[in-house]
């Protein structure tokens, strides 16, 4: 895992839907990388947006173009709210707006 440090300090990230300015439950950790190639592979799961498939074929390992597309957008998150994100019984989703699977508070 490649974690990047601020300081000497461990950063962890989450997922930011832009649409709502919220950030998704579930999606957390302390390599920015991974959490990409995570959360590109639960909205190839689901979309069908000819956009991003079609992006997807022509740059399979973009992970951040893909999130992007996706009105997702990877930011610096609280380690208090990272250890609740990565609670693995916590429900994820990467489409619905259900306020299940969004942090209750906004970000910005």
């Amino acid at each position: 895992m490649r974690r990047m440090l601020f300081g000497g300090k461990i950063m962890y990230y989450g997922i930011l839907d832009q649409d709502l300015n919220q950030l998704r439950m579930g999606f957390a950790s302390a390599d920015p990388s991974e959490l990409a190639s995570n959360v590109a592979f639960h909205i190839l799961e689901v979309t069908d947006d000819p956009d991003i498939l079609a992006y997807h074929k022509q740059y399979p390992n973009d992970y951040d173009t893909i999130l992007t597309m996706h009105g997702f957008e990877i930011v610096p998150i609280a380690k208090d709210v990272y250890d609740i994100m990565s609670d693995e019984n916590i429900e994820t989703a990467v489409v619905s707006a259900e306020p299940k699977y969004l942090w209750p508070e906004q970000y910005r």
